[in-house]
């Protein structure tokens, strides 16, 4: 349980240093060790990472992030760009569950994307324009995450 509880604090004191651009250390401490307790005393496993393949996902994440952002901030500013939410759905490779939990997280991260729930292998998600071509997006970040965890498609 240490080792759990020790990767998770390494994990998620990471996450909230980028999250948080390195500000809030007393809060930050407290959120990370209790996150990480709950975690480890839940018995919830940190999965095993590929980290070779962690560069070229954070690459494709920033990419996808900032190019969301770049379209949402113009739809903001110019009123002559078309929003036209909507829902839409996925279909779901045959993954485990904890990736399909993974990618309806950071698929919300992105600008413009919120997802909602996973029914029988099939996500819901709100898009800001169901013109613009989401799915792409969506495909390269599950392939992504097979390749991160190595489970099988």
């Amino acid at each position: 349980m240490f080792l759990n509880m020790a990767r998770w604090t390494l994990l998620l004191g990471v996450l909230w240093m980028l999250l948080s651009s390195a500000s809030g250390g007393l809060t930050g401490t407290v959120v990370v060790v209790a996150a990480a307790g709950l975690a480890a005393g839940l018995g919830v496993p940190l999965q095993q990472l590929r980290w070779r393949v962690v560069p070229a996902f954070c690459v494709f994440f920033l990419r996808e992030l900032f190019s969301g952002a770049i379209d949402v901030a113009a739809r903001a500013l110019l009123p002559q760009r078309a929003v036209s939410p909507g829902w839409v759905t996925y279909p779901l490779q045959n993954a485990p569950a904890a990736q399909h939990l993974w990618l309806s997280l950071i698929v919300g991260l992105f600008p413009g994307t919120l997802a909602s729930h996973v029914e029988r292998d099939v996500l819901y998600l709100h898009v800001l324009d169901v013109h613009r071509p989401w799915r792409p997006g969506l495909e390269q970040l599950e392939a992504y995450l097979h390749r991160l965890t190595g489970d099988p498609v």
